[in-house]
């Protein structure tokens, strides 16, 4: 439900620049929120590919202690989740 108020917040926003902006300006502006693959080639997906291939295994690989630490650290301990700040970042 809370989607569905920040979507209507953010549509009127919207509509209070269409109304202060000049129209060039704003078809500009409209076209940036619009992002759309039309005209795009595979060189981008390529580019991505290894990316995704290393990232998305260590996700799922990392899944079970990410979902543990988003309750707090006493219930990821209290699982067995090691705890420790390294550079900034929990591990």
């Amino acid at each position: 439900m809370g989607g569905i108020g920040i979507n209507e917040a953010f549509g009127a926003g919207l509509v209070i620049f269409q109304e202060k902006m000049e129209p060039n300006n704003f078809m500009k502006a409209l076209i940036c929120l619009s992002v759309t693959i039309w005209g795009t080639n595979w060189t981008f997906v390529w580019a991505l590919l290894p990316w995704l291939v290393v990232l998305i295994p260590l996700a799922i690989y990392k899944s079970k202690v990410l979902d543990v630490l988003r309750w707090g650290d006493s219930i990821a301990i209290g699982v067995g989740v090691q705890i420790k700040w390294n550079a900034g970042f929990y591990c």
